[in-house]
């Protein structure tokens, strides 16, 4: 998947910066043995994946909260299929929220406690203190 691809390509990017901001190369990690965690906690540098994860959680809970006429929660509902606009074959045709919809049935799944609670994500983004807690990320 598109989503997989992108999350490796930033991954082995990260994991070459922290070589150079280190001074060593792929080569002498590897005769050294020198594993990518020991580098990841010597360079100081967070995960960029788990930042963009997070970052993506708390606007849309920011998006959620708001009012429903602003175009940034059109924007979260928006659905490509019924502008006009053909997407390429083999492309999913998912809108952003489906992400979000997604992580939370598997958090579900995972824990079904939580589903008797909260019937869908956006009721846990409605509570701010929840939101901000990562009950959502806790839950998964």
């Amino acid at each position: 998947r598109e989503k997989n691809w992108a999350r490796v390509h930033v991954a082995v990017t990260q994991k070459g910066l922290e070589r150079a901001f280190l001074g060593t190369s792929l080569h002498e990690q590897r005769k050294n043995g020198i594993r990518s965690t020991h580098m990841r906690a010597e360079s100081l540098i967070e995960d960029a994946c788990e930042q963009v994860q997070k970052k993506k959680h708390r606007y849309a809970g920011h998006v959620c909260r708001q009012p429903d006429d602003r175009w940034s929660k059109k924007i979260l509902y928006w659905d490509a299929k019924n502008d006009g606009h053909k997407r390429p074959p083999g492309r999913p045709k998912m809108r952003y929220v489906d992400s979000f919809n997604d992580e939370f049935k598997e958090a579900c799944r995972r824990n079904p406690r939580a589903r008797r609670i909260f019937k869908s994500w956006t009721d846990v983004a409605q509570d701010r203190k929840k939101w901000k807690m990562g009950l959502l990320m806790a839950m998964s």
